[in-house]
């Protein structure tokens, strides 16, 4: 017997599920980035999530599969380290038996890769736009023109190193840029093209060009760097007192003064800079000779000289005002530092010479440059010169070196800037 209230209710069934119970997604289960995407796209289609948990559940996915980052290796680098032969493939221009060349280029980059080359490339300018990784290194490397046998032998005779220290570190010695190379092979005959240097040769010029010249570093610096194992780029870091170390024993500090196009390096330094453009300035103003541009030597219709025919010296020596002159525009020379210097200055001036004053200014410089580049026990021991346009290479540890060997130095401003200051040699 039923109860009343069962009799008169009216009896509503329980609803059942139209479907199964969704569980929501976890983001922890899938096996990859890709994976969960599709599946939440695909929830989202058929109605078992909404927008809202969509997206939610997409953020903490995104969080589940970031790349840890760090700033020391970001993970662009540390996948490329993992397989930089497909980097490198897409750099090299010539596609032509890449295949066949695909031993050499391991063969390059397992010695670069293990041989500190990278250091010497970026030292000093790991924040410079200019510097180049070890992809671009191997690419360019396989670049230059050449034969698959060339490369070959490069790549087989690079830990050896293609540089002849004794040669081209030998004091006082012009070599043409030719012969300093060693473990080379005769140009390969099966080029495309006429070849007259060898291929060391080729990259070496190749390493020269400006895109391997960070910063104000010289031509020739990375490519005597990168050719021998022996020799050590600093990139001008603290601490450093060149631009070159080269590890024999004892070893040698070396300043790089190249010429790939233009001028060549100047004998410029905030260490051994001492004239002074204000002073220099002052001084001709107060004898007549203001608000204009001066050089040492005559330049007809350009400048007025400070010395030789007609020039400022001889004008003041018909008034009988050239001794006063010549003591106060030596200071100006030597303003800032090498009081040492003076009195052979002033000796020089009264000359009214002006290749005795360039040469007398230019060696001071190149003494007080050798002088003031000690850090503790380093101390630099020379200078090597390269000049592409010349072919030659000169290795000096004096001025008396580069006067018997013979050079050519550049026009000398007073009025300029301090670089119009800064002597560049070019050896002859």
């Amino acid at each position: 017997m039923k109860p009343w209230f069962v009799k008169e209710a009216e009896i509503i069934k329980f609803p059942t599920p139209k479907a199964k119970v969704i569980q929501m997604p976890n983001v922890q289960s899938y096996p990859d980035f890709l994976t969960g995407v599709k599946d939440l796209h695909n929830r989202k289609e058929k109605g078992e999530i909404s927008q809202d948990s969509h997206d939610k559940l997409y953020t903490d996915l995104i969080h589940r599969f970031m790349k840890k980052e760090s700033f020391e290796t970001p993970w662009f680098l540390r996948e490329l380290k993992e397989d930089p032969l497909q980097q490198i493939k897409r750099l090299i221009i010539d596609k032509i038996n890449l295949e066949t060349n695909e031993n050499i280029l391991r063969k390059l980059l397992k010695y670069v890769e293990g041989a500190g080359v990278d250091d010497k490339l970026s030292a000093g300018i790991r924040g410079d736009q200019d510097a180049k990784g070890l992809p671009n290194l191997v690419a360019d490397i396989m670049n230059v023109p050449g034969t698959q046998a060339e490369k070959q032998s490069f790549a087989d005779n690079m830990q050896k190193g293609f540089i002849d220290i004794a040669k081209t570190f030998s004091p006082g010695l012009r070599n043409s840029i030719s012969d300093i190379f060693m473990n080379t092979v005769p140009v390969d005959p099966k080029n495309k093209e006429k070849m007259s240097k060898t291929f060391v040769h080729r990259v070496f010029e190749r390493l020269m060009a400006k895109d391997y010249r960070p910063g104000d570093s010289g031509p020739g610096e990375v490519a005597l760097a990168v050719l021998s194992p022996v020799i050590t780029r600093t990139g001008g870091t603290a601490g450093t007192v060149s631009d070159l170390v080269v590890n024999t024993k004892p070893p040698l500090y070396v300043e790089a003064k190249g010429q790939f196009t233009g001028t060549p390096g100047r004998l410029k330094d905030e260490k051994v800079s001492t004239h002074s453009v204000t002073e220099a300035k002052r001084v001709l103003e107060k004898y007549g000779f203001g608000g204009q541009l001066v050089a040492v030597a005559p330049e007809r219709g350009k400048s007025l000289g400070l010395a030789g025919p007609n020039g400022i010296l001889e004008k003041l020596a018909k008034e009988g005002k050239h001794k006063p002159f010549i003591k106060e525009m030596a200071k100006a020379f030597f303003f800032k530092r090498g009081q040492e210097y003076l009195k052979g200055f002033e000796e020089v001036l009264a000359s009214n010479n002006p290749k005795e004053i360039i040469d007398y200014y230019t060696r001071a410089l190149y003494d007080m440059y050798l002088k003031a580049k000690v850090s503790g026990e380093k101390k630099l021991n020379g200078m090597i010169f390269v000049n592409k346009s010349k072919q030659t290479v000169f290795y000096s540890q004096n001025f008396d070196q580069v006067q018997q060997n013979g050079y050519k130095l550049s026009q000398l401003y007073l009025t300029g800037t301090d670089r119009d200051m800064a002597p560049a040699l070019t050896i002859q």
